[in-house]
């Protein structure tokens, strides 16, 4: 008998193949969501950053550093992004873009800015304030925005601070994390709902092969079952003499525990994406039996009608009056 009930779990493809391949999806649809803000971060080595500068267009979105000592009040807004004019270490006056935190954080900076000018030693200059980024072009808008703060057009506003300036931290493309954070929650949601699938398809297998063998047939049902593949095409539905079999659902059952059977339609935008012989059987349990093609509805009325003639008694066709009786029938 452990040799059947093998057989039966080969046959209907029992296991945890498909199951980890759904946690695979899931990881994947994760990264995807995760990875596009994070793999910056990670690819930022701090000891690889180069010296920024202004001037160098070789540098271009490359992870740089600045060494700032003097910080001016913020002389430009975009959107939610404030540019300061800074000093560095060389007296150098660059265009730096940060957060209003880190702002807060260079307080000595801030003070010195009065002073730097008329400093000509560096003498009173605080200790450099570091920075990591990236550093990137600065645009005609920009360099006209942070003009309009010392009356200055764009091309004076050049001369001073160069064609690039330093963004702090490390930055990520924001459509595209939001297309991948989208397309993440896709592929876990098919990962998720693959698993449930292929988990409630292990347990009717063996649910079915505990019922069969509860009631004595488990070697009838699987020599029918070897008979009939041995001259037919196996699908997703086998209908036999004694049995139906739902490949799919991981399901062999006999006629009489069939109570009530119609064709099933599903829709998307009013359009039939998919259509199967619905069995609802005697333990309040439901069997899929899906004829192969895509011209179906020709197939599962034969279905129903080989269901009919081996079961007189089962209810045919989707109605109040069936969905009453299968009810009243399966209440207890």
């Amino acid at each position: 008998m452990d040799d059947i009930k093998q057989g039966f779990r080969k046959y209907f493809k029992a296991g945890n193949r498909g199951f980890i391949f759904s946690m695979i999806a899931c990881i994947i649809g994760i990264g995807l969501m995760t990875l596009p803000r994070v793999m910056p971060k990670l690819l930022a080595n701090e000891n690889s950053a180069v010296l920024f500068n202004a001037d160098d267009s070789k540098q271009d979105g490359k992870y740089t550093y600045i060494d700032i000592i003097a910080i001016d009040d913020y002389s430009a807004c975009q959107g939610s992004d404030y540019y300061y004019l800074v000093m560095d270490t060389d007296h150098l006056f660059n265009v730096v873009k940060i957060d209003q935190s880190t702002y807060n954080q260079m307080k000595e900076q801030q003070a010195y800015w009065i002073t730097c000018v008329d400093d000509e030693t560096g003498e009173l200059a605080p200790k450099p304030y570091r920075l990591y980024g990236v550093q990137k072009l600065l645009t005609n808008g920009c360099l006209e925005a942070i003009g309009a703060s010392y009356k200055k057009s764009p091309v004076e506003m050049h001369k001073y601070v160069g064609s690039y300036y330093f963004s702090n931290g490390v930055e990520y493309d924001k459509d595209t994390v939001r297309i991948l954070f989208l397309v993440g929650i896709v592929v876990i949601f098919n990962g998720a709902v693959a698993a449930f699938k292929l988990n409630k398809k292990n347990k009717n297998i063996e649910n079915t092969i505990a019922y069969l063998e509860s009631t004595g047939r488990l070697y009838e049902a699987w020599n029918e079952l070897q008979t009939y593949l041995q001259t037919n095409k196996d699908g997703y539905c086998v209908i036999l003499d004694n049995y139906v079999v739902s490949k799919q659902n991981g399901m062999m059952r006999p006629y009489e525990d069939i109570l009530w059977a119609y064709r099933y339609v599903m829709r998307r935008n009013f359009v039939v994406v998919n259509q199967y012989a619905l069995c609802r059987l005697v333990d309040g349990g439901r069997m899929e039996l899906t004829p192969p093609g895509f011209s179906k509805k020709g197939a599962i009325e034969e279905i129903l009608n080989t269901i009919a003639m081996k079961n007189p008694s089962v209810l045919l066709g989707y109605t109040t009056e069936n969905q009453r009786a299968y009810n009243e029938m399966t209440k207890h």
